[in-house]
């Protein structure tokens, strides 16, 4: 035996002796002697009972064409040993083609008895899967499951329309292939457990998976993707409907075509009443693909269709690499751009998803969670921030860091223009899904973007018929929920109160409205407690006069031109029916600990008693709040406790502080607030010799005080601007802003109610402030709402002074403005994720400062900061994919090269991970290997395991995420 036979062996046989499978592959194909130097190897290893690299070197001399007896013998003893039915066949036939087939299994059986532990001895699946990873074996597909597509769909609260959806995928059952269907349950209270039961039994292959807490409907939608078991996946909503023939045509075109990762189409909007198409989000011409050097095309591409790439097919082991949900951006861009690092996509203009916006089911199933509805409706200007990610992704493919000044207000603008594209089919789809607030803060922004466009205007000039009524009834129907002990609506002295009801009727709001004369109301029990609805001055003035709380009177003219696209109501300010002099609101949605720290802090309320009241609004879900509330709030004054559902919106959630509050000036607390008594009660005594005061906002840096009315709106549009004020910290007086908060989901409230007070009254901003913020409780704000709301106040500010909207002329410096405070905002927040230990947004945040960022230092910095930050990053996103699956009981590092950093890492991020360290053989050779989620080092470990039937879902590349978080800063 010559030196390079004796090395090639020695190198084979040490790498075998350490399990380094994917080594073993690549040494046994790239340092090979040549063909008859494998036979002797493999013929070398068979007799001295080292069958794994053997049998190793027989499947490649196979597939490589050589096939002598002796190839034949090991593909069938070790097809035999390691259960591999196929190769076992393989060899059986050559060896009876060689006529040596009979004296086989003596052969066998003596061999298995000399060789210790031959058949328990793992590994041969592990070798399968890298070679066929490698294309070792040709025609093999990256998943055993033998599955073509998962349907995946999350759902919550919605059984009724799930059921409706199941029903339609029964086509699935008539394909040749097989395809399965994952229902992934946000924990639902209804009876969607009962509708999968029934409806689950007519699919061939069907998964339900049941969170066993709710976890957001953003992290159930990832959830079930990592589930997925077929070479491609789809996501849908449990409303949503396919197109079947062209799913099946474009999977077709899929599995034709190798290099194309995933296939982006339009979508229809579809009405299942008149099961009728409704329009396209976007239309194409023809089909098109990209490459990785074609990034800045595929950008420009997207923004001239107006392209929303989340209508997809994909192939699973490819997405589950790059899909992770960003803390605070729209996904769907972001994730488009990584998976252009790993191969061709494709947009082809024939729909295969239909998004239901109209159903006869609507009214049955009510979940304002949808991620759907979140997207489009409370999340809509986090398109802005995805578009924005994707541009700064796709000038690093062309060399380019960042946004400069020579392309800077062209990006800007075609990036506005392209949320403003999603804004107008917000306002169609707000329309049908009978979402009138949000699509009447659609139109106005319309208005002050394109106040000449004939579209525009003609959607104003039927507002009255198919907008403005829909908007005043939802937001009544809000006011009245959010209010507590308001168990009805009274309609008093109204001229045509059949209106109000049927209107009601319409939004199927499940509002109690009665009518009444003055004798029923004050008979009736809880007649203080209820709402009044009155269409004359007269009817409102005699229920004031009862003692009725001014904020439960309401009367329909101011509330019809509150939601007018043109203008604002003219109103005054009436007698307060408040019963103290203050109300200090928080709103709790921490833990139970910061909550009692707050409390403690509260103890100064004590001294100042007399006409103060304390009132807790509790949204979390930390079950020791409660207690905390009962045993430290008893001794403070006028102390209230009020119990929202787990999970309601936050909007709400400031709506029912404001409208439970009994004083006559409301003082809004997070549990990171602290109030400074000395301040507040010399801002008390101002505001009470100021009565034309409405709100009073302490600003740092101010050398003086700054009144506003409806005359200076465009300057305290300007001052909010300049010094990034959020206005949600003040002093309020409650009754003006009760007839205005409303309900105003994905925008920063406060910009836009402030606007609407000022038809009231006035708006003080001075020197100083009665609150402190404790750095580690501050609150992140979202940039693209802060963003959006500019656009609504700075509609109003315009209003108020008759401005029409905004002019060509003015446009690029209104975005320059707001770009530049939405880049404070995010620099604010960076420090907050600091602060707060969230890698993760803090990332996230810095990426985008660093796209924005013109000084060359200054990006650096950014860089530096945001690369210290990556590690810590992956191992938070480690736990949170990890956390996704609900029979995980294991997180296992596989195949590292060192394990133990990463391990410390991990449990420095979360001490409850329970990490384990093992090699691949080790992993697959578990009795309950399916139950783990992976971690692994290399492309070659993945693939082992994809093959071997592990979910692509449940295992992260760190190359892969460690990507996902670079990205962006270098």
């Amino acid at each position: 035996m010559n030196s390079s036979m004796g090395e090639y062996l020695a190198a084979l046989e040490r790498l075998d002796e350490q399990d380094q499978v994917d080594e073993l592959i690549a040494c046994a194909q790239t340092r090979s002697p040549g063909a008859d130097g494998m036979v002797m190897a493999m013929a070398t290893f068979f007799r001295a009972g080292r069958l794994r690299p053997a049998f190793l070197l027989a499947m490649l001399l196979a597939n490589g064409g050589l096939t002598p007896p002796v190839v034949f013998l090991v593909l069938a003893v070790g097809g035999l040993v390691f259960r591999v039915d196929g190769e076992y066949a393989r060899g059986m036939a050559g060896l009876r083609a060689c006529g040596d087939a009979e004296g086989v299994p003596g052969l066998m059986r003596s061999f298995l008895a000399q060789w210790p532990g031959g058949a328990e001895r793992g590994g041969m699946r592990a070798i399968l899967a890298v070679m066929r990873s490698h294309g070792a074996l040709a025609g093999a597909e990256p998943s055993s499951s033998g599955i073509l597509l998962s349907i995946c769909i999350p759902t919550y609260n919605r059984c009724h329309q799930l059921a409706a959806t199941l029903d339609h995928l029964a086509w699935v059952e008539a394909c040749d292939r097989t395809i399965e269907v994952i229902v992934c349950d946000n924990a639902s209270e209804d009876d969607t457990p009962r509708v999968v039961l029934e409806k689950g039994g007519f699919f061939t292959c069907f998964r339900y998976i049941r969170q066993r807490r709710n976890i957001g409907s953003n992290r159930n939608g990832q959830a079930v993707m990592r589930r997925a078991r077929g070479k491609f996946c789809l996501w849908m909503g449990d409303d949503d409907r396919l197109v079947p023939e062209v799913v099946l045509e474009e999977l077709a075109y899929l599995e034709r075509h190798d290099d194309i990762i995933v296939s982006y189409a339009p979508a229809e909007m579809w009405s299942t009443t008149e099961n009728a198409s409704r329009g396209r989000v976007f239309t194409l011409e023809e089909a098109v693909t990209f490459d990785r050097s074609e990034g800045a095309t595929l950008f420009n591409f997207m923004m001239h269709h107006r392209v929303i790439a989340e209508w997809s097919i994909n192939r699973t082991a490819i997405y589950t690499r790059v899909q992770f949900e960003p803390h605070t951006l729209y996904v769907n861009p972001v994730l488009l751009f990584h998976l252009l690092e790993y191969g061709r996509v494709r947009f082809q203009p024939q729909p295969f998803f239909r998004v239901v916006i109209e159903s006869p089911l609507s009214a049955t199933d009510r979940n304002p969670d949808h991620e759907g509805c979140k997207q489009l409706f409370t999340h809509l200007d986090r398109y802005r921030g995805g578009m924005e990610f994707a541009a700064a992704m796709a000038l690093a493919g062309s060399g380019q860091s960042g946004l400069h000044a020579d392309n800077r207000n062209v990006v800007m603008s075609t990036i506005n223009d392209f949320v403003l594209g999603r804004i107008s089919a917000l306002l169609r789809v707000g329309q049908g899904m009978r979402r009138f607030i949000v699509a009447s803060l659609a139109m106005r922004r319309l208005r002050f973007w394109y106040p000449d466009s004939e579209a525009v205007l003609e959607v104003i000039g039927q507002e009255e018929a198919r907008l403005l009524l829909g908007t005043v009834f939802e937001a009544m129907a809000a006011m009245l929920h959010a209010m507590p002990g308001a168990p009805r609506l009274v309609l008093f002295g109204m001229v045509d109160p059949e209106l109000v009801r049927q209107g009601f009727a319409h939004m199927d709001a499940d509002v109690s409205v009665v009518s009444a004369d003055l004798a029923g109301i004050t008979a009736a029990a809880d007649w203080r407690e209820s709402l009044y609805l009155t269409d004359h001055e007269g009817a409102r003035e005699v229920l004031l006069g009862l003692g009725i709380d001014a904020a439960r009177v309401f009367l329909w003219s101011e509330w019809y031109s509150l939601f007018r696209i043109n203008g604002l109501p003219e109103w005054g300010m009436r007698a307060s029916g408040a019963s103290c002099r203050l109300s200090i609101g928080v709103v709790v949605d921490g833990d139970a600990g910061e909550f009692a720290a707050l409390l403690d802090h509260l103890a100064w309320s004590v001294a100042h008693g007399a006409g103060l009241e304390i009132l807790v609004v509790d949204a979390g879900q930390d079950a020791g709040v409660e207690g905390v509330a009962r045993e430290r709030g008893a001794g403070l004054p006028g102390f209230r406790y009020l119990r929202r559902p787990p999970g309601e919106e936050a909007w709400r959630c400031e709506l029912v502080a404001m409208q439970a509050a009994r004083g006559r000036y409301v003082v809004r607390m997070g549990v990171g607030d602290r109030l400074m008594p000395e301040a507040l009660m010399a801002e008390l005594a101002h505001l009470d010799r100021h009565g034309e005061i409405l709100a009073s906002h302490g600003v740092a840096g101010l050398e003086e005080g700054w009144l506003f009315g409806a005359a200076e709106a465009v300057e305290l549009f300007n001052a909010m601007v300049h010094w990034r004020l959020d206005l949600a910290r003040g002093i309020l007086r409650r009754e003006a802003f009760c007839r205005v908060l409303c309900g105003l989901p994905g925008h920063h409230a406060p910009f836009i109610v402030h606007f609407q007070v000022l038809a009231q009254g006035k708006v003080r901003l001075h020197p100083g402030s009665c609150y402190r913020v404790i750095g580690a409780c501050r609150a992140v704000v979202d940039p693209e709402g802060w963003r959006g709301a500019l656009d609504v106040a700075a509609a109003l500010a315009l209003s108020h002074i008759g401005g029409e909207g905004m002019t060509e002329a003015s446009k690029p410096v209104f975005l320059n403005m707001v770009n530049a405070s939405a880049v404070a905002v995010l620099e604010d927040n960076a420090r907050v994720a600091q602060g707060a230990g969230d890698r993760i947004a803090l990332v996230e945040t810095l990426r985008r400062l660093i796209l924005w960022e013109e000084d060359a230092q200054r990006k650096d910095q950014l860089r530096a900061w945001a690369l210290a930050a990556v590690g810590a990053a992956v191992m938070q996103a480690v736990g949170e994919i990890f956390a996704l699956f609900t029979d995980a009981r294991r997180l296992v590092l596989c195949g590292l090269a060192e394990p133990d950093p990463v391990r410390e890492a991990l449990l420095a991020c979360d001490a409850s991970l329970p990490v384990t360290v093992w090699d691949p053989v080790a992993a697959l050779a578990a009795a309950d290997w399916e139950g783990s989620v992976y971690v692994v080092e290399s492309e070659s470990v993945q693939r082992l395991l994809l093959a071997a039937g592990v979910e692509a879902g449940r295992v992260m590349v760190l190359s892969d995420l460690i990507f996902l978080f670079r990205s962006g800063v270098l």
